[in-house]
């Protein structure tokens, strides 16, 4: 039975005995959650195009050690940033009355911000009328340039722009490889 491949392997695992083991998945834990951070930050800067950076800042990983187990957790958003649930798996946002109003570029500040976050009935009144464009569509035009700052709409879709859902599926595709590589590297050095 000694000759036996699997018995041998089994053997010299047992030989490193569980701290060790716990520590090399902690070990493999930390790279992979520093590298699934990165890459989720990175994800955010490229498809989600920031204006403020708060929902990249908040992307952090956390590797606890759990009696004789390992957790590691990728976050990102928070009740202050729920609109990561929005980017993530996409929404078709509705209004119940009246209309949504998108800024175009007119109506943005250099951080690409709308000038009038507030609604317009108390920031901008008298400042816009509504008019219908060539297309078709509804826009709002300044009074004192008749160049259209906004478009109105019944409903918006936001399509789905995963950053952190590929941040975890990176941990998870690389997990199993790379224990087996650290495991394999501690058993050669016995």
């Amino acid at each position: 039975m000694a000759d036996n491949p699997l018995n041998e392997v089994a053997d010299r695992l047992a030989s490193l005995g569980e701290g060790e083991l716990l520590e090399t998945v902690e070990l493999v834990a930390h790279e992979l959650g520093m590298k699934g951070e990165e890459l989720t930050k990175k994800l955010m800067t490229v498809r989600l195009k920031p204006r403020t950076g708060r929902l990249r800042a908040s992307v952090n990983y956390k590797v606890k050690r759990l009696s004789n187990r390992i957790q590691l957790v990728l976050k990102a958003g928070g009740k202050r940033l729920p609109y990561l649930v929005t980017h993530e798996y996409g929404a078709t946002i509705r209004m119940k009355s009246k209309y949504l109003r998108i800024p175009l570029p007119a109506a943005k500040t250099k951080a690409g911000v709308d000038r009038y976050s507030t609604p317009l009935r108390t920031t901008g009144a008298g400042l816009f009328y509504a008019a219908k464009s060539k297309r078709g569509n509804l826009l709002l035009f300044s009074r004192k340039t008749n160049k259209p700052w906004y478009i109105l709409k019944k409903s918006v879709t936001i399509p789905r722009r995963q950053t952190i859902g590929l941040g975890f599926r990176y941990i998870e595709k690389n997990l199993a490889p790379e224990l087996e590589k650290i495991i394999l590297m501690k058993l050669e050095s016995l």
